[in-house]
């Protein structure tokens, strides 16, 4: 019932932000909360939000990228490390050398305070991922990184 506002792309319009619709990460968490941002008096900008026909065209544009990576990486026998189901995985929690990790934003340890990039610990279970299918693919023993001895999110 009160969902956040968006400006139309051109201006003078406004609309409620749609189920499926996505904020971007530069939108201020503190103007959204404490601020007018996201009402009718102060719409966020249509280029801050991702809508749903925008994010399944994204998706669709993924796949097909992906799916043709994976055809050269299988015509030519390399390594592939299909990192979109990596980060998929995330979703939902899940362990890693007796740690529970997850996508959620600070608490979940694998994502840093941008909320984009890795943590160290998201980057070695990115690395251990890379690792494991050279081993698998070429036969090699290269051993994995101990994750939970690499550093995690840092306060600043």
């Amino acid at each position: 019932l009160n969902a956040y506002v968006v400006a139309n792309p051109g201006g003078g319009s406004i609309r409620h932000i749609g189920a499926g619709d996505l904020i971007l990460l530069n939108v201020s968490l503190d103007s959204l909360r404490c601020g007018k941002l996201g009402t009718p008096q102060q719409p966020i900008l249509s280029t801050q939000v991702i809508d749903s026909s925008e994010l399944a065209l994204l998706r669709n544009r993924v796949a097909s990228y992906n799916n043709k990576l994976r055809n050269i990486a299988t015509a030519r026998n390399l390594a592939l490390s299909d990192m979109h189901a990596l980060y998929k995985s995330w979703n939902q929690t899940f362990g890693y050398n007796g740690a529970a990790y997850s996508n959620e934003y600070i608490s979940g340890g694998v994502f840093s305070s941008d909320g984009l990039h890795p943590t160290g610990r998201g980057y070695a279970i990115i690395a251990n991922e890379f690792i494991r299918v050279i081993n698998a693919t070429y036969n090699s023993n290269l051993p994995p990184l101990e994750v939970n001895s690499v550093g995690g999110f840092q306060f600043p």
